[in-house]
């Protein structure tokens, strides 16, 4: 018996040695944990940038609506008390008044005194005084430069705004020389913000725009205008339009992207300037020839939802495919939770 608790004893031992030759165990430090909610998206508007595309931040499929940016000249607002009307500014539209009360001949358009929307939109636009605070027109003629991509034959015509009211504007038509005059209306689609019109059809409304809460940002093509040259440099540019029906947008290059919480919204200046986004998340490098996208700048995007406000941070990350096409703009999103 002696013997036997000896022989346990020593056992017990040998496996209290093995143990204690065993190297200590050093803590491991975790990752930090992953952003719970962080999307990345990447769109394609063409090398050319020619689409035109509408998306929504939080639904799948993002795309709600994409057309040629090049498939009209006018938008008109659509809204039962609406009455703006809209240049398609990237396809380089202008507006001229000509100073007549009649369509007549017009020999020279190039001459003209031309005018464009600014960029930010609202009130600043080229046709914001065609009518009175009862939508009666001033019976003033225009005439449209629908750009120098349009054909030579068509690049002109001349408009009056009848009328608007909750459901239509009232057009009269023209071909410079005021040979062909039509009357049609522009009806107006109280679910959209915007009716889209071309020349190239003119007695046909265009419906291209997705529903007024079915998009948060549209990339498209519109006109910078550059005031420090003499005359003013306008200038075509690739960018985007918020919403401003549903959201408002504050820029900062100052915080991480990483590091940006709920509590840091304070800190944002929001604007709803349907610019406020805009086109300067990239700038052209002429060193390598490629577009850079400037992703320390990020953007606080404030939505509203049902009568409460959501937060968003959203930053650019690139701008070519995975082919190296330029024009795929690549973001990435993230709600900012409580």
């Amino acid at each position: 018996m002696r013997l036997t608790a000896l022989i346990q004893l020593a056992f017990c031992l040998a496996i209290l040695g093995l143990g204690s030759c065993e190297k200590e165990e050093t803590p491991y430090k975790l990752p930090p944990k992953p952003h719970g909610n962080i999307r990345i998206s990447q769109i394609n508007l063409g090398e050319n940038y020619e689409e035109q595309i509408y998306i929504h931040l939080l639904d799948s499929p993002s795309i709600k609506a994409s057309f040629d940016g090049n498939s009209w000249d006018l938008s008109f607002e659509s809204s039962p008390w609406g009455n703006r009307i809209y240049l398609n500014g990237g396809k380089g539209v202008l507006v001229a008044n000509s100073g007549n009360k009649t369509f007549i001949r017009i020999s020279e358009p190039e001459y003209l005194n031309y005018r464009w929307d600014e960029a930010s939109g609202g009130d600043s636009l080229a046709l914001k005084n065609w009518c009175d605070n009862r939508g009666i027109s001033f019976d003033s003629i225009y005439v449209i430069d629908r750009g120098p991509g349009a054909p030579a034959a068509t690049r002109y015509f001349q408009m009056r705004i009848k009328l608007v009211d909750a459901t239509h504007y009232e057009l009269e038509v023209a071909d410079l020389k005021a040979k062909q005059i039509s009357t049609f209306t522009i009806q107006k689609d109280p679910s959209k913000q915007l009716v889209f019109y071309s020349y190239d059809t003119p007695t046909k409304t265009l419906n291209l725009e997705p529903a007024r809460e079915d998009w948060h940002l549209v990339f498209l093509r519109y006109r910078w205008i550059y005031y420090d040259f003499k005359p003013p440099l306008l200038y075509t540019v690739t960018g985007i339009h918020i919403n401003q029906e549903l959201m408002q947008v504050g820029v900062d290059s100052t915080l991480l992207f990483e590091n940006i919480s709920l509590k840091d919204s304070s800190k944002f200046e929001f604007s709803s300037d349907r610019d406020q986004i805009g086109f300067d998340w990239k700038n052209y490098d002429f060193q390598s020839g490629k577009y850079k996208t400037r992703n320390y700048v990020t953007y606080l995007i404030r939505l509203k939802n049902s009568g409460k406000n959501r937060y968003f941070k959203l930053r650019f990350i690139d701008f070519y495919s995975s082919s190296g096409l330029k024009g795929s703009p690549k973001f990435e999103i993230e709600e900012l939770e409580p």
